[in-house]
């Protein structure tokens, strides 16, 4: 809504500018035929700056796009690119289009889900174990043939049809989002390794699904729970771990980016 309400305040001003004779010569229409690719580059800035601030890789490159086709409208309109032709700019621009997702597309299993509900709930101050141990600086591959590499975009993981066991995730780039709520959790421990090079894991679990959560970060915060360390590393485990029938073991390595895993009713 404050999008609409930014863009909307902008208009008016332009209108109120050329009702007023503050722009002499200029009609509403021709302000309008002229200035229009301003909304796509308005459009485009923030939603890039929403997506660096998520690092959404290629959300942050959709809206890049778009803020260039609208800045080259514009500075067409206004006679800046003299006698360019359009087509020696968007010939070369959709092969690099096309070579980009060809390259860096996604891929991997994941979700069907549409969007993520957040809720936080209240962990013991008995359930956080000051004695164990801290988290490996590197993490070392977990005993399983079952390994899930991306390079580059938003990985969703989980979901009622998602077979859980012990798995290597990797992604190079971009946003991890595991969500076991929904998940049929095995008999016995499940041994997840994350590794994301630059960017977000988020990891949303069940109410009484017991874990053992072992975070790391290079550059960056790591929240577990209500838990968040300056120093990116964290470590947490429930009462009762180790007798547990049905429990998840997470290894979370992250160089440049956040860790957050919550518990989501």
């Amino acid at each position: 809504m404050r999008t609409f309400g930014g863009f909307f305040l902008l208009v008016g001003l332009v209108l109120a500018l050329v009702n007023f004779g503050v722009w002499e010569g200029e009609t509403i229409s021709s302000v309008f035929f002229t200035y229009w690719p301003a909304i796509l580059i308005y459009f485009g800035l923030v939603g890039l700056i929403g997506d660096l601030v998520r690092r959404s890789v290629m959300g942050a490159f959709w809206n890049l796009v778009v803020l260039g086709l609208g800045s080259f409208w514009l500075l067409d309109n206004l006679d800046y690119l003299g006698n360019t032709s359009w087509s020696s700019l968007l010939i070369p621009g959709a092969l690099i289009v096309l070579g980009f997702l060809l390259l860096f597309g996604r891929s991997g299993k994941k979700t069907a889900r549409a969007s993520i509900r957040y809720a936080e709930t209240s962990v013991a101050e008995d359930s956080v174990l000051e004695n164990l141990p801290q988290p490996a600086k590197s993490l070392q591959p977990v005993e399983t043939d079952r390994v899930i590499s991306t390079k580059a975009g938003e990985l969703k993981l989980g979901g009622p049809n998602w077979k859980l066991e012990s798995t290597r995730i990797e992604q190079k780039m971009g946003t991890i989002r595991l969500d076991l709520r929904e998940t049929f959790i095995p008999e016995g421990e499940t041994v997840l390794d994350i590794e994301c090079k630059a960017g977000d894991v988020h990891v949303y679990l069940p109410d009484g699904l017991d874990v053992h959560v072992e975070s790391r970060v290079k550059l960056g915060n790591s929240r577990v729970f209500q838990m968040q360390t300056p120093n990116g590393q964290a470590v947490y485990q429930t009462p009762g771990y180790d007798e547990a029938e049905r429990k998840v073991r997470l290894h979370i390595l992250v160089k440049f980016g956040d860790i957050h895993v919550t518990r989501v009713g």
